[in-house]
């Protein structure tokens, strides 16, 4: 899936749809924002949300993101930056049990 824009959206394999906004997706500090929906309507409660963001291209390993929950659905990114521009690889957990994690990943386009 090609992430390329500031917005954009993942049906991950399962019971959640995700939102996500990268901003301003340029070299520099950024900000994700995640909202989680249940795939029946409504918004969906996760356990536990996880993301990292790697450009293997450059041999930059997975930068882990701090995330802060704002709401029953929504998460905020706090103090990342992207040092570099490219096609960064994003990767989304979101664990919906004790035992079930939920993955999509994602190329996010930072200039």
């Amino acid at each position: 899936r090609d992430w390329s824009s500031d917005v954009c959206s993942s049906d991950l394999a399962g019971p959640i749809l995700v939102d996500v906004v990268v901003t301003p997706a340029r070299v520099g500090p950024n900000e994700v924002h995640l909202t989680l929906a249940k795939r029946t309507g409504g918004p969906a409660a996760a356990l536990q949300v996880s993301v990292e963001f790697s450009l293997p291209s450059k041999g930059i390993e997975p930068i882990d993101v701090t995330l802060r929950k704002a709401g029953v659905d929504h998460y905020i990114s706090t103090g990342l930056s992207l040092p570099v521009a490219g096609d960064w690889r994003m990767r989304l957990g979101v664990l919906t049990d004790p035992v079930t994690e939920e993955v999509a990943t994602a190329t996010v386009t930072i200039r």
